[in-house]
């Protein structure tokens, strides 16, 4: 099952628990209040599961706010009120948000795995090289089809000690980076490792403009994750990127398809992002 399909299937089911238990409560003459509370439960799903687990948790941080505003301040301090009901409502939008919106990272990984683990990188649990090869051709035919834009992005860990590095602890690092970027990336976004510690971030219909400003993004963020886990107190973790677009650079991607040297072509062409 393709993530789209995936996302579609569990969208569609939980918007509609979430339309029929709020029309049961509107029924049975339930406080305004809390049925506003459980049809905040439907935009939380649909971010969560299109955007993923920090897009998730900032829209259970606002369902949440919407919720005590809507109870306190506009209908005043109910003389009824239970603290508890408010702990379980913020937990709910918590769970559907953040658990929701990480196991959703997950899943189209765990389906592709289910379905052939040969496309899988076991080390790091995202896509193999063979894989984001066959991804990025497929991007290709659509674009020529639909005219959707696409955008790579090579991400490659930069320290100047990262090959000297005991095999475990470049793998420990790898993988970190891998979990990382994998958190602050769009859902749509497919994640595979190439070899060398090269990353291959594949940005569907994504010119390079925009494609720059959620690299940014999830460069500071990824960069920020990686030194708080794998503090080294000589030289900070920085990354090397390259953005290619298609069509824009169609016959450089191409050639990297038809050489499958990715981590080569990274080396020669890279632009080194200042660490944080």
């Amino acid at each position: 099952m393709k993530y789209r399909k995936y996302e579609l299937f569990f969208t569609s089911l939980g918007l509609a628990i979430v339309l029929g238990t709020t029309i049961i409560a509107i029924g049975q003459r339930v406080d305004p209040t809390e049925v506003l509370g459980q049809a905040l439960l439907a935009p939380v799903i649909v971010i969560a599961l299109h955007y993923g687990r920090r897009a998730g948790f900032i829209s259970a941080m606002l369902a949440t706010i919407i919720f005590i505003i809507n109870k306190f301040y506009l209908n005043g301090y109910p003389a009824d009120f239970v603290p508890l009901d408010l702990v379980l409502r913020s937990v709910s939008y918590g769970i559907v948000g953040i658990i929701g919106g990480d196991i959703a990272g997950r899943m189209k990984y765990i389906l592709l795995k289910l379905e052939d683990k040969n496309f899988i990188d076991k080390n790091y649990n995202i896509y193999n090289k063979t894989y984001i090869i066959k991804l990025i051709r497929l991007c290709i035919s659509k674009q020529e089809r639909n005219q959707q834009d696409f955008t790579i992005a090579l991400i490659k860990i930069d320290h100047w000690k990262f090959n000297l590095f005991a095999l475990n602890l470049k793998n420990k690092i790898t993988k970190e980076t891998a979990k990382a970027i994998r958190g602050n990336i769009r859902l749509v976004d497919e994640l595979g490792h190439v070899g060398g510690g090269v990353f291959c971030l594949i940005m569907p219909e994504t010119g390079l403009s925009n494609a720059n400003i959620a690299l940014n993004r999830i460069r500071k963020l990824t960069l920020k994750q990686l030194n708080i886990f794998i503090p080294l107190k000589d030289k900070r973790f920085s990354l090397k990127v390259s953005l290619l677009g298609y069509p824009k650079d169609a016959e450089v991607i191409n050639h990297i398809l038809d050489s499958q040297a990715i981590p080569d072509f990274l080396e020669d062409n890279c632009v080194k992002t200042a660490d944080l």
